[in-house]
């Protein structure tokens, strides 16, 4: 499978861009900080019906979900 745009987009924003904080409890979910102005992305795979998950993706966290989810001081 060759990666779209989109795709090779969010491999250079975690390559290049966010700092890696913390992975999930289950493992399956990454946590990245943007330096720039401090929000926080989750790396996941929205299919999980698929091998592999899928392709990955990002969404934004609020800090108080950050949290709860990693068990992580994001100063609130």
């Amino acid at each position: 499978m060759e990666a779209d745009s989109e795709l090779q987009r969010i491999r250079s924003l975690i390559a290049n861009e966010l700092e890696f904080v913390a992975t999930s409890p289950d493992g399956w979910e990454k946590l990245y900080r943007d330096g720039h102005d401090g929000r926080f992305w989750e790396k996941f795979l929205p299919y999980g019906e698929m091998q592999g998950g899928g392709p990955e993706s990002l969404r934004l966290l609020d800090p108080k979900s950050a949290h709860e989810k990693y068990s992580i001081d994001v100063n609130l």
